[in-house]
């Protein structure tokens, strides 16, 4: 018994604040996860509202979505592109972004900044991973897939922010094509590539595979 009364005075003391710890923890897990929740939504709703657009190009042009290239320099052994179109005039790897609110950031950058207002109109801001560097990484590793199966292709990068609130300041001159949520058909079709590939349905028939 007299073991046990300091083990009882003990968990008496100890426990509620270890269970407000572990309440604590786990509102802060479900808000994250959340967070993850809307980001993805955003995303998919996002890709959606850009295929829809794509959708538009003429027949010669092939859409693939959520396309999975193997890549050495990806995290997973993969890199995974929102949009590849393949036309007549050249291939186009497209990053979709959904965000509305504003953004600002450079080539050289390794994050852009998202300026936003809270709903008490407090303003804050957070960070996303440059759009740039993922599509030049994307292009990168889509080239070396062409290489190995010898085709012979251009390919192009544009960065589409697909939400019409958006609102992007980009410092410097891009290598890439930055659209804000027009354009992206037309410049595409436009496109005057340095030189056209071989056999566009070939290679996205080898793309698709």
């Amino acid at each position: 018994m007299a073991i046990g009364v300091p083990v009882v005075i003990f968990a008496i003391a100890v426990l509620p604040q270890l269970w407000w710890l572990f309440l604590g923890a786990l509102a802060i897990l479900v808000v994250l996860m959340l967070n993850a929740g809307t980001i993805k939504r955003a995303g998919a709703q996002g890709e959606d509202a850009t295929l829809k657009v794509l959708s538009t190009l003429p027949d010669s042009y092939f859409i693939l979505n959520q396309l999975m290239i193997p890549s050495a320099g990806g995290r997973s052994g993969f890199s995974e592109m929102d949009f590849v179109v393949v036309g007549p005039n050249g291939l186009f790897v497209i990053e979709v972004k959904n965000n509305n609110s504003r953004i600002a950031g450079s080539e050289e950058d390794r994050e852009w900044v998202i300026h936003k207002v809270g709903r008490r109109g407090t303003p804050y801001s957070s960070h996303m991973k440059n759009p740039i560097k993922q599509v030049k990484g994307q292009i990168w590793a889509l080239t070396n897939f062409l290489k190995e199966r010898r085709h012979k292709a251009w390919i192009d990068g544009i960065v589409y922010f697909s939400h019409p609130q958006c609102q992007v300041e980009v410092r410097g001159t891009p290598s890439v094509r930055i659209l804000q949520h027009r354009g992206l058909v037309d410049c595409i079709v436009n496109h005057q590539p340095k030189f056209p590939p071989r056999n566009p349905g070939r290679i996205a028939d080898d793309l698709a595979a």
